[in-house]
């Protein structure tokens, strides 16, 4: 059994094939048993341009120049505007390029500073502080001369502070103990960094997600307008064939059934202008998808959607997504930050033991006569000792949200742990589906080529009716595109897969 990293990993991509207008592409045909070749080293095989690719275009937007907006009249872009890019380029350029993954880098950036904030606690805080004083008069008071023993009576005039005072000092503060809430502080910051990090993978993930997706829209939608297009053409060789018969007075066909040959082709032309519509919508799309300009377009180098049979195990890659998925391993630091949210609640158990000193100078404009602000330098240090002794319940109801929070993490990790493994068996499943239906449809598409090959025939001798033709003609066209989509959903199970279990990308991202 190939491993869960094998399953977008081991579908060996064709070799990229140039897309020709109207050309028509046969399903290959399902074999459910056979085995698939591993890929040594790599996740996901994508496409590299060959030497006939029509474009080797770099990743990198800045600096490129725009497409011109189509006009209204044109109904389309010319394929000169049109960029021609391989799956391992579009992912590249949505990696470089998609404005989500720079908000992501962003919040990374905003995590690790709030560490450097709370690791900043351990550090003594200083500050230095100046003010000048200016009063409309000094300040003094009376003391009796007997007071400072002065054998009088009279009373002394004693200056407490000049009418302008300057004070500076050097202000310092150290926490000693604080019952355990700057370690707690730094453990949920941290926290927070591998939080932000894992987003920033989660991000970078669902952006090759949906690039990718994208990328095999493109090719989806030009396939069904070339089927359009081919079925406009054969129904067309058939209102010839049966206008030749008019002509000829043939009695096998009249008028009625020129006619409805007629609603059938304008039917299918009507198919068309909706398929090329959405071809051009799944261009734009990419373009978005990769990080381009709403003005560009960018079209898939491959021609027909890719298809391999692979065998894959459930069990391993259930296993393997609680190894690589990034969620997951984000859930374990939200429990972690849970966890030290506890902490820090419980510090408010404690006592706080503080430490600060100061250098003072004060000067004023009585020379050092002032008693309130004497010149010259002077300093403090002081012991602080905080003991909470009853706050109103507050700390103990801190403690038990914490707790509670704490609790919550944990049943979301148990519901996350249940949910990716219901993730990784629905891809599975939706690709085990995909593979099963184009076995289906393809048989299917076969038969009705077959049919309607035998009914031209008898068509041409007068064998069978223009209604059965034009019934078999549409009986293919139906077959064919839900073979086309069958192969579709097959290639975007196997991008959901990988997304599941999240080891392809990864490993493709390195």
């Amino acid at each position: 059994m190939a491993s869960a990293c094998s399953l977008g990993c081991a579908a060996h991509r064709r070799e990229p094939q140039l897309a020709s207008s109207r050309s028509r592409h046969s399903a290959r045909s399902f074999q459910g048993h056979e085995s698939c070749p591993t890929d040594a080293g790599s996740s996901i095989a994508f496409d590299t341009p060959t030497e006939n690719s029509l474009v080797t275009t770099p990743v990198a937007y800045r600096g490129r120049s725009s497409v011109t907006a189509t006009s209204a009249t044109e109904g389309h872009v010319s394929e000169t505007d049109i960029r021609h890019w391989t799956e391992g380029q579009c992912v590249d350029s949505a990696i470089a390029n998609h404005h989500r993954n720079d908000a992501a880098h962003h919040r990374i950036h905003a995590s690790m500073a709030q560490l450097k904030q709370a690791e900043s606690t351990f550090w003594p805080q200083l500050n230095g502080n100046f003010s000048v004083t200016r009063i409309r008069q000094g300040i003094d008071t009376k003391v009796s001369a007997s007071a400072l023993g002065i054998p009088s009576t009279s009373l002394l005039t004693i200056p407490l502070t000049g009418e302008r005072v300057e004070t500076a000092s050097l202000d310092t503060t150290l926490p000693l103990y604080v019952g355990g809430a700057r370690k707690a502080g730094v453990a949920m910051a941290d926290a927070g960094v591998q939080i932000a990090r894992q987003q920033a993978v989660i991000t970078k993930n669902d952006v090759v997600r949906v690039a990718r997706r994208a990328y095999y829209g493109t090719i989806l939608t030009r396939q069904m307008l070339e089927l359009g297009l081919d079925t406009r053409d054969r129904l067309q060789v058939t209102q010839e064939l049966t206008k030749g018969m008019l002509d000829a007075g043939s009695e096998t066909v009249d008028r009625t059934d020129y006619l409805r040959g007629e609603v059938a082709v304008a039917t299918v032309e009507s198919m068309i202008a909706e398929a090329n519509a959405k071809t051009q919508l799944a261009r734009t799309a990419l373009a978005n998808a990769v990080g381009a300009n709403a003005s560009e377009e960018i079209d898939s180098v491959e021609a027909v959607l890719p298809y391999q049979p692979i065998h894959l195990d459930l069990n391993e890659m259930i296993g393997e997504a609680y190894a690589f998925r990034p969620d997951w391993k984000q859930m374990q630091d939200v429990v972690r930050l849970a966890a030290s949210q506890v902490d820090l609640a419980k510090s408010g158990l404690h006592p706080k033991l503080l430490a600060s000193g100061a250098l003072i100078q004060a000067r004023d404009n009585l020379g050092g006569v002032g008693v309130v602000t004497p010149n010259g330098d002077n300093w403090r240090v002081g012991l602080y000792a905080q003991v909470p002794l009853f706050s109103g319940f507050k700390t103990l109801n801190e403690i038990r949200q914490a707790k509670a929070r704490y609790c919550a993490r944990q049943s979301e990790r148990a519901l996350l742990h249940d949910g990716i493994g219901v993730q990784v068996k629905k891809a599975y499943i939706e690709l085990i589906q995909a593979r099963d239906q184009i076995a289906a449809t393809d048989r299917a598409w076969q038969k009705a080529i077959e049919n309607r090959e035998l009914l031209i025939r008898g068509y041409q001798i007068g064998m069978t009716e223009s209604k059965d033709v034009i019934e078999a003609q549409m009986t293919e066209t139906a077959m064919k595109r839900e073979n086309l989509m069958a192969l579709y959903h097959w290639n975007v199970s196997l991008v959901e897969l990988d997304h599941a279990t999240g080891r392809c990308i990864e490993q493709m991202l390195r």
